[in-house]
């Protein structure tokens, strides 16, 4: 599969890359607990490539940032993350972070997350794939 953007910055090192990688997964992560998951995904994910799974929905992934977006809207407006950790590619352009989450409501949950990310040649890193594992009751 070609990479069209693919980055090839000079923060090259890979502990530089996963500073800017846990930063970008922890702005996600506020953005999604201010302006809610639809609106802070949007922001973040890698166009048609994007996918995000979600254990017990019952539905195959969405995948592409209208799909996405639109499953966030019509089932999961709000929640609540947070970041454990992550690991980005010496390269610098991949790289993934996990934590853990929060979904109230009528239906709460409450689970880990694991996100891959790419990184486009601007050096900004994109949401590739989200999944969500529930915790067990």
């Amino acid at each position: 599969m070609p990479v069209a953007s693919r980055y090839s910055g000079s923060d090259n090192t890979q502990a530089a890359s996963k500073a800017t990688l846990l930063a970008a997964d922890r702005q996600l992560n506020e953005r999604v607990a201010s302006d809610g998951a639809p609106q802070a995904y949007r922001a973040v994910l890698n166009g048609a490539e994007a996918r995000l799974h979600r254990s017990g929905s019952g539905s195959a992934p969405a995948v592409g940032t209208d799909a996405v977006v639109a499953w966030l809207t019509e089932h999961q407006a709000a929640m609540v993350a947070t970041i454990g950790s992550g690991e980005a590619a010496k390269a610098g352009d991949l790289g993934y972070t996990y934590g853990k989450y929060e979904i109230a409501g009528a239906a709460p949950q409450t689970g880990a997350y694991v996100r891959v990310w790419t990184r486009d040649s601007t050096g900004r890193w994109l949401l590739e794939a989200d999944v969500v594992a529930p915790s067990r009751r």
